[in-house]
């Protein structure tokens, strides 16, 4: 089977897509300088096909022509749209790659949306490899989130990755037992999880799934794993069906609570909150979500700590003059690091006929907040017509608001008495001069 080969059916898609970072080319190597991961990706091929029900199309893809710095074909994102299982081989040269990071976001949008469509929880479908072993403390959170043992394909395989065997002759047996118990469980996982295939992704739409990661060098700190570092709130404006605004016909976005609101219906039948809250959390963040008829006060204490926020606002939540009150009231003490997105389903028939309306509301309800959106997200931030386009501006706005909390928000001390200062003292005056 030849890397690259594809086909678009849901039978004949590719078992799995090898990611790898490109090895530079030495000034004096005239070799191909990824000849071992070629050597992988084909032994790998010849294992999955004797575990595999079915091989009628491509066993496998891996790109063999894109080098560093070139433009992202569109035959990967192609082939990223209806692959199974994604392999991204681990090395440290790897999480440098902002096209590995580029496949991998492409691939997790599609597990992300599968789940909003089918209202259940994301199939793991990701399958990760070891070229080089990576120190864990220095993986991305995305990576992180991936539960997969290594030990299982082989404690030596575990300890050196592909590379470390295949270089020693003496750890052939170890590589081809590796190789093998990848093989089987990619086929195993290709065939249990049955992902959906979508429309190719725009590789400008895509961001670096690496770029939130931990400060080099720093222990994960015991809870973050469990919890999902640090907090970020998720605030839900949209009317209900008890309190639709009188233009509004469709009640089949909303809920019997803010918080069930589902703009992208029937694309999604999960509630946009929830989506939300597992695209942070997969960011490495610890989702908050409060309805914001449950937003307290200025002076009052309530759901809401001070966290970096996203404010998600239906286009009918200013539509009425009580909400709309509320929102400008919000608007005028809401701190820097809460940005507002706006989905507009274009789908969504009523939505779109009512747009400059509804648009003119929502931003003279929230001109402050809107007009601190960084210009290069305005647009797409404001105006978001698809899930597929929410799941690519959350992570942008998400990091611009923890940035903006961790540089302006202010510091309290930890409560409890306050500690005396300490004091650095001179010698004692019984001391004697030259007493050891």
């Amino acid at each position: 089977m030849l890397a690259g080969q594809e086909r678009g059916t849901v039978g004949e898609a590719p078992y799995f897509f090898l990611s790898y970072a490109h090895t530079p080319k030495m000034p004096d190597d005239h070799g191909d300088p990824d000849k071992w991961i070629a050597k992988l990706y084909g032994d790998l091929c010849r294992n999955v096909v004797q575990f595999a029900s079915s091989t009628s199309g491509a066993v496998g893809f891996m790109d063999r022509e894109m080098r560093a710095g070139t433009h992202w074909p569109n035959r990967l994102a192609q082939a990223l749209s209806y692959c199974r299982v994604f392999v991204p081989l681990y090395s440290p040269r790897y999480f440098e790659s902002e096209d590995c990071g580029k496949e991998w976001s492409a691939f997790s949008r599609r597990v992300r949306n599968q789940a909003a469509k089918r209202d259940e929880s994301p199939v793991d479908a990701i399958v990760p490899a070891l070229w080089v072993p990576v120190d864990p403390d220095r993986l991305p959170p995305v990576a992180r989130s991936i539960q997969f043992s290594h030990y299982s394909l082989g404690m030596r395989y575990s300890e050196e990755g592909f590379w470390g065997i295949m270089k020693v002759r003496r750890y052939r047996d170890d590589y081809e037992v590796a190789v093998m118990r990848l093989a089987q469980h990619i086929v195993q996982v290709a065939e249990q999880t049955m992902l959906d295939q979508e429309s190719p992704a725009e590789y400008h739409s895509l961001l670096n799934a690496f770029e939130i990661r931990a400060s080099p060098g720093a222990p994960r700190p015991p809870d973050t794993a469990k919890q999902g570092g640090r907090r970020i709130n998720i605030m839900i404006a949209a009317p209900t069906t008890q309190d639709m605004p009188q233009t509004r016909q469709c009640r089949v976005y909303y809920g019997a609570s803010e918080r069930e609101w589902n703009p992208y219906h029937p694309q999604s039948r999960a509630p946009l909150a929830d989506y939300a809250a597992d695209l942070v959390s997969r960011l490495g963040y610890r989702p908050n979500v409060v309805p914001f008829g449950e937003v307290p006060g200025i002076e009052a204490t309530g759901p809401v700590q001070a966290a970096p926020g996203l404010f998600l606002v239906d286009p009918w939540a200013a539509a009425t003059d009580d909400r709309a009150t509320r929102l400008r009231q919000y608007d005028e003490h809401a701190e820097r690091w809460i940005n507002v997105l706006i989905p507009s389903n274009r789908a969504d028939e009523e939505t779109m006929a009512a747009e400059p309306t509804l648009r003119s509301q929502v931003t003279g309800a929230l001109s402050r907040m809107l007009g601190r959106t960084p210009p290069e997200y305005r647009q797409a931030a404001n105006r978001i017509p698809t899930l597929g386009d929410f799941a690519d501006i959350l992570p942008p706005m998400a990091r611009i608001a923890d940035n903006r909390f961790l540089r302006d928000a202010r510091a309290y001390p930890p409560s409890g008495p306050a500690m005396p200062r300490p004091m650095l003292l001179g010698p004692h005056p019984n001391d004697s001069e030259g007493t050891p």
